[in-house]
Order: C-alpha cells, then structure tokens, then sequence
C-alpha cells in the first residue's frame, strides 16, 4: 500500500494553508485508558508524525507488525470514548432562553430641534418718530443753528454754576422733654396773659369809691359799684325794723348797665367811704337764713348780676364747714323763693305776681344737673327757673335767678380754679 502524496502545486503559486489537527499517538490514547488491539485501530502510524531522521515505513513493515499483534483471548470491551477537546475555532452554542425575560427598557429617542422662525426685519414706520438723544440734539444744533461744541460746553457749565446743590437736613431726635417744656411755656403765657387782662378790667372798671373799698372778687367782671346797706333789725316783739338789704342791692342791679355776656359787680358797704364791704350777716339780714349755714359762712362772697338772655342777679358765698352748709341750704329751701324774691323780680318784672303765686303754691326745689355739677332748682307755673343753687366745690355756694347766669358761674368758677 502506497502512501498518499500531495498533489503537486505549480510554480509560482503559494500553497494554500491547511488547518493542521492534533495527532493522537498510540501512547496518548493509552494514557487516556483505550487500548488498540485490532489492525482496524492502529492510527498510530497514520495520525502520528515521523520520527527526525528515521526512514519511512514501508508496506512491508507495517505488514510485519501487524502479524506480530497477538488476538485478543475474548471480546474487547467496549469503553466510552475520551471527551475530545474542543478546537479554539468551534463556536459555543447559544444559551438557553430564559421562559421570563426582563424586558429591555426602549432607548430614549433623540429630541428633535424646533427649527427657529425667521423673523423678518423690521420695517421703519413714517408714523413713529426716532428717539431723541442729547447728542442727535447737539448734531442737529450744531448743524442747523450755527453753534459750535465750545458755545454748548459753557452754557452747560454756567447752568451750573448757576443751579445750587440741594441740601438735605439731617434727621434729628427730638427729645420728648423739649415738647413738654413747651407746653409749659405756652400755659404760663396764657395764664400770664389772663392775669393781665383781669387786672387791667378789674382797674378801669372801678370807680374811686370802689378802690377805696379793700374788696375781693371770686370771678372777673367787667363793671362794678358800692351800694351802701343797713342790717336790718328786729325788735323784741319780732317786727322788722328798716328796709331789706337785698331791696336795695335789686335796685342798683336794675338800674346797671352791663353789655350782654359780661358780668357786673356790686359791693355792699355799711357806709359811704368804708374801706371794706360789709360782711354777709348784714346783707342776708332780712332772710330766714338758718343760724348752722350762717355760722358756716366765710368773709369772702360776691354780688353782682349776668347779663344774658335776661338780667340774672347771684350770690356766690364762701364756707368753711361743708356739711353745716349742704344741711343748712336744705334746710333753707322752703323760704328761699321768698326771701329772694327781690332779685327773682329783676330777672322777670313782668311776672312778678306769677312767681310769688308758684313760690308760695308748689313743693319747691328738683334735682337738675348743669355743667356735670348737681343743681337744686325751683321753677314758676309756667316751668322756667326762678330760682337755683349748687355747691360748685365744697368751699362754694351759688345762688342764681336764671340758668344762664348758674350756668356762666359755674364754667367760671371752674376755669379760676383750674388756672389757681
């Protein structure tokens, strides 16, 4: 049996390459446990590669050895064949798909670019008028109006100079004490200034007899005069002998001439060109006055008349006990309508029957108030009032004809004591 040869390649042509495979030796498979007993497994020869230096078989070698093999003494026994190796260019096999896949999140696809409009140039509108700037102001100037940039630059700098910086006052704080001073400046200029005034009335108001007389008044007036009085006395059977005090002061208030809202002061004097004014015992001598309120009284009273809506005569008294005297006015009440019925008829001469008719007729006095200050008052039948009284403080009494006058003399009375 002749080997096979290669077939000849031409010259000038490059052998082609063949993938050589790995050559098993009997000694290889022997080392892998497969014995080779039959002639149909010697591959030996056939796979393995020759020998450096050695000649090659020929058949009738290979037909030597194969007589010399001796037969197997029973069947071979079957052996599984040796896991071949696996060449370098065998593709793996696929792996098994899984039953559940886990699907795949899709790629995000690209945005799209927006393609930006045009926009088309804008158009100069005849209607709309350019910007005016400083400088197409000074061009046109220069152009137009025959002036140079120099003429432009000292007008600027002599506006200014001309023009003044503005100046900013610093903010100040003001300390509280400084506003309190001046309200205290402003009350003594106003009470300085009524003081005055007071005066300067009381001065020009007086005739000679009446700065002679030592006499203090409760409250400003704007005139003033004496009258000259005689206590009048009782005898012991009880008769009153002389004329009643208060006739004569009514009198000299009927005959005053005092201007509208202004008061007029009358001073009693037991005498012409007594340098005081009598005290008020004399003066109350002709009433039924009780002797607790009488003893209560102090040296400093007022008489005088507010001329108003009509002419209304009072009597300010001055105590020094405040309950003798709240007791002693009440007590006082069922005879007061009487014993003053001479000033009640200068305030209403035309009714002067009417009054002594309700004086003598009614109860008597009702609770009023006037300028927040309780107030006694007794009206006629006709339902004005005749006759009032009130306690303007503890220390003063005021006796009035008609409200308006009780009314003025208390706002006054208050306005004194507040600026004392």
């Amino acid at each position: 049996m002749e080997p096979n040869k290669p077939d000849q390649i031409p010259q000038g042509s490059q052998e082609p390459a063949v993938p050589q495979e790995p050559k098993n030796t009997n000694a290889d498979l022997h080392a892998e446990g497969i014995d080779i007993v039959g002639t149909s497994m010697a591959l030996d020869n056939e796979f393995s590669k020759p020998e450096t230096g050695a000649a090659p078989e020929g058949p009738e070698t290979l037909a030597e050895e194969a007589e010399a093999i001796p037969e197997p003494a029973g069947p071979i026994a079957e052996k599984a064949p040796a896991p071949s190796p696996m060449p370098e260019n065998v593709k793996q096999p696929a792996p098994t798909p899984i039953s559940n896949p886990v699907p795949t999140p899709a790629p995000t696809p690209a945005p799209t670019p927006i393609p930006e409009e045009k926009k088309e140039p804008l158009k100069n509108d005849p209607s709309i008028k350019p910007l005016r700037t400083f400088k197409s102001d000074a061009e046109e100037a220069v152009r137009y109006g025959n002036v140079s940039k120099a003429d432009m630059v000292l007008a600027e700098q002599r506006r200014r100079e001309a023009s003044s910086p503005v100046q900013y006052a610093a903010n100040k704080k003001t300390s509280p004490g400084i506003y309190i001073g001046i309200i205290v400046l402003i009350i003594v200029a106003l009470s300085g200034g009524w003081y005055y005034w007071f005066a300067s009335t009381q001065e020009t108001a007086q005739s000679p007899a009446v700065k002679a007389v030592a006499a203090k008044t409760i409250i400003p007036y704007a005139k003033a005069a004496t009258v000259t009085i005689a206590p009048k006395a009782i005898d012991l059977t009880g008769k009153s002998e002389g004329v009643d005090p208060l006739e004569i002061i009514a009198a000299k208030l009927s005959a005053s001439t005092a201007s509208v809202g202004s008061v007029f002061a009358l001073i009693p004097v037991a005498s012409a060109g007594a340098a005081s004014q009598a005290p008020i015992a004399d003066v109350l001598s002709g009433t039924h006055i009780p002797s607790r309120l009488l003893r209560s009284l102090g040296s400093d009273y007022m008489i005088g008349a507010y001329a108003y809506d009509v002419q209304g005569p009072f009597i300010i008294l001055k105590d020094t006990f405040f309950q003798n005297a709240f007791s002693g006015m009440l007590e006082w009440e069922k005879n007061m309508a009487g014993d003053f019925m001479p000033l009640i008829r200068v305030s209403y001469p035309d009714a002067a029957a009417g009054i002594a008719l309700a004086a003598t007729s009614t109860a008597g006095f009702e609770d009023k108030v006037m300028s927040n200050i309780d107030v006694r008052a007794q009206k006629d039948a006709s339902g004005r009032i005749i006759l009032a009284y009130a306690f303007a403080d503890k220390d003063t009494i005021v006796i009035a004809t008609s409200e308006s006058a009780l009314r003025y003399l208390l706002d006054r009375i208050l306005q004194v004591r507040t600026i004392q």
